[in-house]
């Protein structure tokens, strides 16, 4: 079987729009090679990223996958795993929207973080279909099959990816709701236990190998992290921020670095 490794840089639609000063693009490239770099180097991505190596090199993979379907480690009830996995991917949109509810930047008067909520959620909607893109392109590249036999669809999971979008949205969401830490910690772990239930849900169900799930979060949590970095995090005065602008019968998505 054929096993190719994709680390892949996400390039969202988005059309950066220069500011008159000539240096503006330079500081616009530091802050997301910045942003990218803290994403690859989180703890969600990497880790992930390093199990799907050393599942692959052990030769574990097919062990791991027909134990696990065969002892049903999660389910074990009338449910089953696929069911599951569709259970748990659809949960993860209400979650997301209330930790966006109750996420309120710090310094934000009543106007700006209502406009940081709304580009929350229009972030979180670029990941989704980027997200879904790139899982597309990556399965095609990677021609790795499923356990169930069907070619080319197994390496990333795009069930693993949609949920680690929301779940990494959500856990950022947390550090701007005022709560007790203890909470937001226990909230935080929830929230990586459900990425690990869809995992393991994909691959009890016969979608997915170990490193196919493991890959999907990280890129999905990569993913997430950057966008989360560069457009949502708390900066100084020079700030990048996101912008829809109406263009033809579409939209477009601007990037521009503000003084």
């Amino acid at each position: 079987m054929k096993m190719t490794f994709l680390f892949a840089c996400f390039l969202t639609p988005f059309l950066v729009s220069g500011c008159a000063k000539s240096n503006n693009a330079s500081l616009l490239w530091d802050d997301i090679g910045d942003s990218a770099r803290r994403a690859a180097l989180a703890p969600e991505t990497w880790g992930p990223a390093g199990a799907a190596a050393l599942v692959a090199a052990g030769g574990w993979d097919d062990k791991i996958q027909a134990s696990a379907s065969k002892h049903r480690w999660l389910m074990s009830g009338d449910t089953s795993p696929e069911e599951l996995s569709n259970d748990l991917k659809e949960a993860v949109t209400p979650i997301y929207l209330l930790s966006m509810v109750l996420a309120t930047p710090p310094a934000a008067e009543n106007a700006d973080a209502l406009e940081w909520k709304a580009e929350n959620v229009a972030l979180l909607a670029v990941n989704r279909e980027g997200s879904d893109s790139l899982a597309n392109l990556l399965k095609k590249k990677s021609g790795r099959d499923r356990p169930d036999g069907e070619p080319d669809d197994a390496m990333p999971s795009k069930h693993v990816m949609y949920t680690s979008v929301h779940t990494s949205f959500a856990r950022r969401n947390l550090d701007y709701v005022d709560m007790d830490p203890n909470w937001r910690t226990a909230a935080k772990t929830g929230l990586y236990l459900l990425d690990g239930m869809e995992a393991l849900s994909r691959v009890e169900a016969d979608k997915h190998y170990p490193a196919d799930v493991l890959m999907g979060m990280a890129v999905g949590n990569f993913l997430a992290n950057f966008s989360f970095n560069l457009l949502l995090e708390e900066k100084n005065e020079q700030a990048v921020k996101l912008a829809i602008v109406p263009e033809g019968r579409g939209w477009k998505l601007e990037l521009d670095r503000v003084w």
